[in-house]
């Protein structure tokens, strides 16, 4: 008897927990539902922000899809800030400050990113493109996007490319807080020494747009996530959500133009654009220390520049000519990074195997 009472027990129990795991099934589900209801309502709201004004200042739309088109950039300057809001909930303090307990690292990591790399694609450019009259309109493009580091899904990437995940998430914000700062003032440097070109000059603009859609998010997402920690994952996975689904939206808009604008660019800017990313790869390697994820995590940042806020800034002061290098970046510079990306894996393995 005792025996039958004490199975009858654990049958009870495993029902119980069946019935447990059913509910959290059913309010899981739920809460999907919720979420993509939420996602659905928003980005009803920012498709209505972004077309209203079109409207009603008689906009046609065939001048949605071009370059210099304010949809692009008004979705452009949404995903960023959503992503930047973003990354400030999901990610712990501690994985925030990881990079700047090792100030040597920090400083390295800084190095290759700001200076070395700027001043790599500034000489690289330089050397295949004096004297070509495309040279402005592709040093203009290099050289923004040189002073848009931090790329939103540089965590992402790191991860693909077998690197340190905290490392470079403390890179990916690091460099977001320092772009208010390093952009306008990379930009002032290089376009007065490698692409002159008619484009706005007003650096303290340059400084306000990067504050606004940049480090205002990110700074407003580490408060949040401070201030209402039991809820900081739920709005984070919402946010997360939304934001992905934009530069989802984004990136549609992006690989349509890129069919359009990367045959424009001449086979010098494309030749280019490996060079400068296997220069990158190359120090960011060299400067990320001994351990093998470190270095990867590093490398990546150095190349992973901010797309999404050069072609805003391209767009938003006048520099339109610039939009074609930077597309044929986004693409060509994925894949020309993928060989580093392999190399890594592999060295990895045959470590573990070891």
């Amino acid at each position: 008897m005792p025996i039958n009472n004490e199975l009858a027990m654990q049958r009870t129990g495993l029902a119980e927990k069946r019935t447990d795991l059913a509910e959290k099934r059913t309010g899981m589900s739920a809460q999907r539902w919720s979420q993509g209801l939420t996602v659905a309502i928003v980005l009803l709201f920012l498709g209505l922000a972004a077309f209203i004004p079109l409207a009603l200042t008689g906009v046609e739309l065939a001048d949605v899809f071009t370059l210099n088109s304010q949809v692009v950039q008004t979705l452009t300057a949404m995903t960023i800030f959503l992503l930047m809001l973003t990354l400030g909930v999901k990610t712990p303090l501690a994985s925030l400050v990881i990079l700047w307990q090792q100030p040597g690292l920090l400083g390295r990591s800084l190095l290759a990113a700001l200076v070395i790399f700027p001043l790599g694609a500034t000489v690289i450019g330089y050397l295949f493109l004096h004297g070509q009259p495309e040279a402005a309109a592709i040093g203009l493009g290099l050289a923004v996007l040189a002073a848009s580091p931090g790329a939103p899904l540089l965590t992402q990437r790191a991860s693909m490319a077998g690197g340190n995940v905290a490392i470079a998430t403390s890179l990916q914000v690091t460099l977001a807080t320092l772009a208010v700062v390093t952009t306008p003032l990379t930009l002032l440097l290089l376009t007065a020494i490698f692409a002159r070109v008619q484009a706005s000059a007003d650096y303290l603009l340059i400084a306000k747009q990067v504050l606004t859609v940049q480090f205002l998010p990110l700074g407003l997402g580490i408060l949040i996530r401070s201030l209402g920690r039991e809820m900081a994952s739920d709005v984070g996975d919402l946010l997360t959500t939304v934001a992905n689904t934009l530069f989802m939206v984004l990136l549609v808009f992006l690989l349509g133009f890129s069919l359009v604008t990367i045959p424009t660019v001449p086979w010098r800017g494309l030749a280019v654009i490996p060079l400068v990313v296997a220069f990158g790869l190359m120090f960011g390697h060299l400067l990320g220390g001994p351990n093998l994820e470190t270095r990867s995590s590093i490398a990546t940042g150095t190349i992973a520049r901010n797309a999404g806020l050069a072609l805003f800034l391209a767009t938003a002061n006048g520099a339109i000519q610039a939009i074609p290098t930077i597309i044929a970046y986004m693409v060509v510079g994925a894949i020309a990074a993928l060989p580093y990306n392999v190399w890594i894996k592999r060295q990895q393995q045959a470590i573990a195997e070891e």
